[in-house]
């Protein structure tokens, strides 16, 4: 897992009701490389907004 990143970022919590799922669900796609994840430096987990929609939209 990254730590920094030149992309938007959008919190896990705010990801996981764009796509519908749970924080665990989340998580699961995280694991599985599905999607990117980054922890910003209070160490809050952060997921790309262009990877979020691609999932949402495909």
């Amino acid at each position: 897992m990254a730590t920094a990143t030149d992309q938007p970022l959008m919190p896990a919590a705010e990801a996981a009701e764009r796509l519908e799922l749970t924080l665990a669900q989340l998580c699961r796609l995280i694991d599985r490389g599905e999607l990117h994840a980054y922890r910003d430096d209070r160490s809050y987990l952060h997921v790309p907004v262009a990877e979020v929609e691609a999932l949402a939209t495909g």
